[in-house]
């Protein structure tokens, strides 16, 4: 059949095509709930990702059962699993949802990009880091298991060397039973890898066990308390060292944009609050970036209890690298560049405030984790902290979206919805590299009012938080912080080295 020519009614009347459009309209709505429920695995949270009612989340799922000819996800004692066509298909539809997104959401330039791109952001770290710790398991091949198996989960977990005891905990976790730990034998676990006591092979299998299925609040409180015994052991506490801001900074070594909520930090400090900082911008040729980062803001750069505790009483912030916090921890999270899978590491660092702080100011961007580590903070004892519901995993506003901030204050959970602002316009520079850019945005001599609402916005943030008050607005926080952005007192460094 010949194509018809320009201008024949015919291509654009003829055929089903209005009921193809018809159809491509309630596919795409289908392929949105498909990405929310395979990423929830919920009904329920699906339905809240969504905005809906979790009955018209399910009559959905019906649809699309339908339509596919396939269960699609199938009720177990772990909730929702995908079938086999889902985890094909899961991708595609991630792809294909995210597209959506981007065009209804687009990402806002947080500020225009200097020229050409400053590698002077990305140094390696300068201290040597200890290689991950670990022990070969081979001795415990020929180990024999007790003969009667009522006693065997008993002996295992009693009495065993780490390493059995850690092999019973993969098996509760494995694809075959796929049960979770209690906080006690998440943390043994954890310990066991924190000391350096497990086969590599037990270290894949047990972060991979766990990140397949999602790790539980009990689980990562439990990870979390192994951590902080671990840190406290390597950074010593001193009777006086305490913080009012906890303020964890973890950050994908691909992750190219200013850090401006160092700005935000230096901002609260000057403004009589305590805050420690402490993060990894990655391994490898990046992982001292945030350390030159700190240096020009002239931020302590800490490695122990001694030099925190004097940085908060001389300067009232400190950063402390994850390299020198926790080797074992720093390496562990560097597994990523050989899975390209993120492990429960990636998730305990943000409740791990190893410095004691009357509160704690966390970024999160997987939806589903928000509501996991606010539990997981309240089944620690943290009374006040604060969740950034933003696209990175770092405590940074991005003013120009609707945010909310998921919250503890006094241990109650609330959340606290902020309204966008309105985009200024890019301000563009080509005559400086992105590091003097990113300084000269905190000394004044760059003028960019994008930049400057999310400096605003996140130490409004901080405030927020540090404020512990339930019926405190944001709006207060804002102005607050608006006002000690007018009465900064630039310190950075001037040198570029």
């Amino acid at each position: 059949m010949p194509l018809p020519e320009h201008g024949d009614p015919r291509a654009t009347d003829e055929g089903p095509r209005p009921q193809q459009g018809r159809d491509t309209l309630a596919r795409g709505r289908l392929l949105l709930a498909l990405d929310a429920l395979l990423t929830t695995r919920s009904v329920t949270h699906a339905a809240a990702r969504l905005g809906l009612q979790a009955s018209g989340v399910s009559r959905i799922l019906g649809e699309l059962r339908d339509a596919l000819g396939d269960q699609l996800l199938i009720r177990s004692g772990r909730g929702l699993v995908p079938s086999p066509l889902a985890e094909t298909l899961r991708p595609k539809v991630r792809a294909l949802a995210a597209g959506i997104r981007e065009v209804f959401e687009p990402e806002v330039t947080e500020a225009a990009p200097a020229a050409p791109f400053d590698h002077r952001w990305n140094v390696p770290h300068r201290v040597p880091v200890e290689p991950l710790a670990y022990r070969s398991s081979a001795p415990l091949h020929d180990a024999p298991f007790s003969r009667a198996p009522a006693d065997r989960a008993e002996d295992v977990v009693s009495r065993s060397e780490p390493s059995r005891r850690l092999a019973y905990a993969i098996g509760l976790v494995g694809a075959g039973r796929g049960k979770s730990l209690d906080a006690e034998e998440a943390e043994f676990a954890m310990a066991t890898i924190l000391r350096g006591e497990a086969d590599p092979v037990q270290i894949g299998a047990f972060f991979s066990f766990i990140q397949a299925r999602g790790v539980t609040a009990m689980e990562l409180a439990g990870f979390v308390r192994a951590a902080r015994t671990h840190v406290n052991a390597r950074l010593g506490h001193g009777s006086t060292i305490a913080a009012d801001l906890d303020w964890p900074c973890y950050t994908s070594p691909k992750c190219q944009k200013p850090p401006w909520f160092f700005h935000a930090a230096q901002l609260v400090a000057q403004a009589g609050h305590r805050v420690v900082l402490h993060g990894s911008s990655g391994a490898g040729a990046v992982s001292g970036r945030f350390n030159v980062i700190a240096d020009k803001l002239a931020i302590p750069i800490c490695s122990n209890a001694e030099e925190v505790s004097y940085a908060l009483s001389h300067r009232g912030i400190a950063y402390v690298p994850l390299a020198e916090l926790s080797p074992q921890l720093f390496r562990l999270m560097g597994l990523y560049a050989l899975t390209n899978t993120r492990s429960p590491v990636n998730e305990l660092v943000h409740l791990l405030q190893p410095v004691p702080a009357k509160a704690s100011l966390l970024g999160v961007a997987k939806p589903s984790y928000r509501e996991l580590h606010r539990y997981a903070g309240g089944l620690l004892g943290i009374r006040d902290l604060a969740i950034l519901a933003n696209a990175r995993d770092v405590a940074q506003f991005a003013p120009y979206h609707l945010t909310t901030i998921h919250r503890l204050v006094n241990g109650a959970p609330i959340d606290t919805l902020v309204a966008s602002r309105p985009a200024p316009p890019a301000t563009i520079r080509t005559s400086v590299t992105s590091l003097e850019y990113w300084q000269g945005v905190w000394s004044g001599s760059v003028k960019d009012r994008r930049a400057e609402e999310i400096i605003i916005a996140t130490a409004a943030g901080a405030l927020l938080t540090i404020w512990r008050d339930a019926q405190a607005r944001y709006e207060d926080a804002r102005d607050a912080a608006e006002a000690l952005w007018r009465a900064r007192q630039p310190e950075s460094r001037s040198r570029s080295d």
